[in-house]
């Protein structure tokens, strides 16, 4: 095909007739130019570009993709049309194992796993999967490699997976987005989570799971008689937990605003304390106004909720992480009183290189192993909900933990 005929072609599939049938972002957004509260999705927090931060919308680029074919293949060559070497390869030259990670005792590991759990609020990058719903096995099915898969084979002398006779790694790839212009272009990622500070690994990033968590009673959220006051159970295993039985009884997993809230007891336990703070608020809110309905209480404990969230990522996260002369010159630092005027010119939205790379940093300081009562390795509790099931608050206990042990020194 020639290139006057491919441009002819992409122009013709770009007319608003086709394109309006499969893009969602031709489909015009309402909004309440009234509402004093943010929409479950992100939606409407620009007026005047209601899809900009709006969740299931595509990542920002800092700068244009650069594909093998200029669409969709990651690139396989270099510069010099030499072969570039396989993902494993480099993770092994260039990540060594650490056999004594070096503690970082002016961080504490709350400091670390708080960093990971604001990153779950503003960024999920959902990989492809079957019309099922499951996820696909692309070492065992090779063919679909290059749009849904791209399996990474092991090195020959791999140091880990040699041992196991391992020599392919199973790696979905990112699910796509059009992009919000809904012309056609180059391959985009998918986020799933608003691309906001707001809280939507507690509350979801869309109407229906935030209905389904509220208990429609008082402005309070669901929870479950488990740990003192845990998230409510997700019954249906959604999120794919290691069940397992404590004195004959199965122990669900918890459901949230986020499905990979069960990956670790540690942001389980941030995700109770502030579904926690959003009922102790709310109950609070509820004795100040008795006027008020179950809406009002739930809108205004959520606003609060959110506004605490942003004051500890920004007046305590951030200034520690970057340090007071980044803050100072990107002007980052929370205002003694007032507050900034709001720019509809900015784009909202999470990069694609933070959401993937720059945003992991909080993952490096994250340790091995955590204090309850004693340390626990942290590995043997992924996606483990039973150690919840105990009559006292686990969750608790866990923070206390995180508050007193240092966090681990960044090493990636």
């Amino acid at each position: 095909m020639s290139q006057n005929i491919a441009e002819e072609l992409m122009m013709y599939l770009s007319t608003p007739k086709l394109l309006q049938f499969s893009c969602p972002f031709r489909k015009a957004i309402t909004c309440d130019n009234n509402s004093k509260y943010r929409t479950a999705n992100g939606s409407c927090n620009n007026l005047n570009y209601p899809y900009w931060g709006k969740s299931f919308t595509p990542l920002l680029r800092m700068r244009p993709p650069y594909y093998q074919d200029t669409i969709f293949t990651p690139r396989n060559k270099s510069i010099q049309n030499a072969a570039l070497p396989g993902p494993r390869e480099i993770s092994v030259s260039f990540h060594q194992k650490i056999e004594d990670p070096v503690l970082d005792h002016s961080t504490t590991h709350l400091t670390a796993v708080f960093g990971e759990f604001l990153m779950r609020d503003i960024a999920y990058v959902p990989t492809m999967q079957a019309s099922t719903g499951k996820r696909y096995d692309c070492c065992k099915f090779g063919f679909m490699s290059g749009h849904m898969c791209m399996p990474i084979n092991t090195c020959k002398a791999d140091p880990f997976f040699t041992a196991y006779n391992r020599k392919c790694l199973s790696f979905a790839r990112s699910a796509t987005s059009p992009p919000l212009n809904c012309k056609l272009g180059p391959r985009e990622q998918l986020n799933q989570n608003t691309h906001f500070i707001d809280v939507s690994q507690i509350y979801g990033s869309d109407e229906s799971t935030t209905n389904s968590l509220r208990t429609m009673v008082a402005g309070k959220m669901k929870t479950s008689a488990i740990g003192d006051g845990m998230m409510p159970l997700d019954l249906f295993n959604a999120a794919n937990c290691k069940l397992r039985n404590v004195n004959g009884n199965i122990t669900y997993c918890f459901s949230g605003g986020d499905d990979r809230l069960n990956e670790n007891p540690l942001l389980l336990s941030l995700h109770a304390v502030f579904l926690r703070e959003h009922n102790r608020i709310a109950t609070q809110l509820s004795s100040m106004h008795p006027t008020w309905d179950d809406e009002k209480i739930f809108q205004e404990s959520r606003r609060i909720v959110i506004a605490e969230m942003q004051h500890i990522a920004y007046k305590e996260y951030l200034p520690h992480i970057l340090g007071p002369q980044l803050m100072a010159r990107h002007d980052l630092n929370v205002r003694n009183t007032g507050y900034t005027t709001y720019d509809g010119q900015v784009k909202a939205g999470v990069f694609n290189v933070f959401s993937i790379a720059a945003g992991q940093y909080s993952t490096s300081m994250i340790r091995s192993n955590f204090t309850i009562d004693t340390y626990h390795n942290l590995s043997s509790t992924f996606l483990r909900a039973d150690m919840f099931y105990r009559n006292e608050d686990v969750a608790s206990k866990i923070i206390r933990g995180m508050l007193t042990d240092p966090s681990q020194t960044v090493n990636r």
